[in-house]
C-alpha cells in the first residue's frame, strides 16, 4: 500500500504528487524537446518551477518517445544571489551540470567536454552516477567569461553526442532587481547563445509578474520575441478532489462526504497550501485515536489551524518584521486590512478604506502597486485579495485587534454595493 507522503509534497512535487497540468505539460513537452526557450508565468508558488522539472525528468526517462536520443536538464534558483557575478557563476554552473550528464562516462565525450568549455578553467571528475562532474575554476567573473560561449559551448557539445539540453533559471527577475543595466546586458548574452544554438534551450520562471513581463514583452530588452509564454494557474477544484480521492483510497483512508470538498475550498486549489494541508489532514487521521485513518470536516478544520500556526505564522511575521525595517508601514496596513475585507478595487479610494488602514489614499495607491509587484495580492473577481489564502489567515489573526471592527465591517459592506 502507498504512503500518503507520496501524493503530496511540501517542496517540488514529483511523481505521483504531481497532478493536472495537461495543457502545461503538452506545450512545455513540445518546446522542450525541440530545443524552443519558454517562459513560465504564474503567482508565486503556483508550481512553475514544479511543471518544469516534472517535464524535463518525464524527457530524460523517456527520450525516445520524444524522438529524442538523449536529454539532459538541470536548474539554478538565483533569487538568493546578491550581485550580477554571483548570478553569472550559478548559470554558469548550472550549464556545467547540464554538460556533465550529456557527457556521462565515454572518454570520447569527455574530451570532448574539455575541449569545448576550455576557456573557463574546466576541471572534471568522473562520479559514481555514470556521469561526469563538470566544475568551472572561476576565480573572478569577467565581460569575457560569457553566458554567449558557455551556452554555445554547451550546444556543440550536445549536438555531437545527438543530445538536447534544458537550463531552468528560476526567479529570473533577480538580474534586473540586482542592477538594471548589467542585467539587461546579461539577457541581450543569453539570447546571442539561445540564437546561435539548436540543441539548447531554456525555461525562465519568477514570481514577480511586471518585472518578468517587461523581461519578456518589452521590445529594447534581449529576450524579447525568444519564448513562448505558457500561464501557470491554481488547480483546478475537480481535479483536486480526485487527487485526494486517489490518495485516500490507495493508502487506505475514508472520508466524509464533504471533508475532501473542503481542503480544496479553502486553499482554492493554491498549490503550496493545497499540498500543505493535505499532508497535515492526513496525518492527523492517521493518528486520530477515536478513528484512525479517516477524514472529517473537524479533521479539516484543526489541520489548518495546524499547518497555519506551525508554519505559515512565522513565515508571514518574517516578512512583515522584514517590512517594518524598511520603513514599509503603509505596506503593512494595508495588506492587513486588504486580508479582513477583500476590497472591490473601485473602493480602495474611499474615505472609509483610508479611515481603515490609517493613511491618505496616496501612499495606499502606492503600496498596493508595491505589494502587487511582490506577488503578495492580486485582483481576483474585481477585488484585491492574498495571493495564498494562508497568508489571508495569518494576516488576519497577526492583526486580529489592529482595526476597528465596524471599520472592518463597514469597508465589507462597502465593497458589496
Amino acid at each position: 500500500m502507498l504512503s500518503y507522503t507520496d501524493f503530496f509534497s511540501r517542496k517540488v512535487a514529483k511523481g505521483k504528487a504531481f497532478f493536472d497540468r495537461q495543457d502545461q505539460r503538452r506545450k512545455l513537452t513540445i518546446d522542450l524537446s525541440s530545443s524552443s526557450s519558454v517562459w513560465l508565468a504564474g503567482e508565486r508558488r503556483v508550481g512553475k518551477t514544479s511543471a518544469a522539472i516534472h517535464v524535463c525528468s518525464e524527457l530524460e526517462a523517456n527520450p525516445s518517445q520524444y524522438g529524442i536520443n538523449h536529454f539532459a536538464w538541470s536548474e539554478c534558483d538565483i533569487s538568493s544571489c546578491a550581485t550580477i557575478e554571483a548570478t553569472k557563476r550559478q548559470i554558469l554552473h548550472t550549464i556545467a551540470d547540464a554538460a556533465g550528464k550529456i557527457t556521462g562516462k565515454s572518454k570520447k565525450a569527455i574530451e570532448l567536454l574539455k575541449s569545448a568549455f576550455a576557456r573557463f578553467d574546466p576541471e572534471l571528475s568522473v562520479g559514481g552516477s555514470d556521469i561526469a562532474k563538470l566544475t568551472l575554476k572561476l576565480k573572478s567573473i569577467s565581460a569575457e567569461d560569457s553566458l554567449q560561449d558557455a551556452i554555445i559551448a554547451l550546444d556543440g557539445l550536445a549536438k555531437k553526442q545527438n543530445s538536447k539540453a534544458v537550463i531552468i533559471i528560476d526567479e529570473f527577475q533577480t538580474l534586473a532587481e540586482i542592477e538594471q543595466a548589467t542585467g539587461e546586458r546579461i539577457e541581450w548574452d543569453i539570447r546571442a547563445g539561445l540564437q546561435h544554438s539548436d540543441n539548447v534551450c531554456m525555461v525562465f520562471a519568477g514570481s514577480k509578474k511586471r518585472m518578468m513581463s517587461e523581461v519578456f514583452l518589452n521590445k529594447s530588452r534581449g529576450l524579447y520575441g525568444m519564448c513562448r509564454r505558457i500561464n501557470i494557474f491554481e488547480l483546478p477544484k475537480d481535479d483536486c478532489i480526485a487527487h485526494l480521492t486517489l490518495a485516500s483510497k490507495q493508502c487506505g483512508y475514508t472520508f466524509d462526504a464533504k471533508a475532501l470538498e473542503m481542503i480544496v475550498d479553502i486553499t482554492l486549489g493554491h498549490p503550496r497550501d493545497f499540498s500543505h494541508l493535505s499532508l497535515q489532514v492526513f496525518e492527523d487521521s492517521t493518528f486520530d485515536n477515536v478513528k484512525p485513518k479517516h477524514i472529517s470536516t473537524d479533521t479539516v478544520i484543526n489541520a489548518w489551524g495546524t499547518y497555519i500556526k506551525d508554519v505559515v505564522i512565522d513565515e508571514v511575521s518574517s516578512l512583515l518584521k522584514e517590512k517594518l525595517n524598511n520603513n514599509k508601514r503603509a505596506e503593512i496596513s494595508t495588506i492587513q486590512a486588504i486580508a479582513h475585507t477583500r476590497p472591490r478595487t473601485n473602493k480602495i479610494r474611499t474615505a472609509k478604506f483610508a479611515m481603515l488602514v490609517g493613511l491618505s489614499t496616496t501612499p495606499i495607491v502606492g503600496a498596493i502597486k508595491n505589494l502587487e509587484e511582490q506577488g503578495l495580492i492580486r485582483i481576483v473577481d474585481e477585488r484585491w485579495s492574498l495571493c495564498e489564502p494562508s497568508y489571508e489567515e495569518s494576516l488576519k489573526q497577526i492583526s486580529k485587534y489592529h482595526f476597528d471592527p465596524a471599520l472592518i465591517e463597514a469597508v465589507k459592506i462597502l465593497s458589496e454595493q
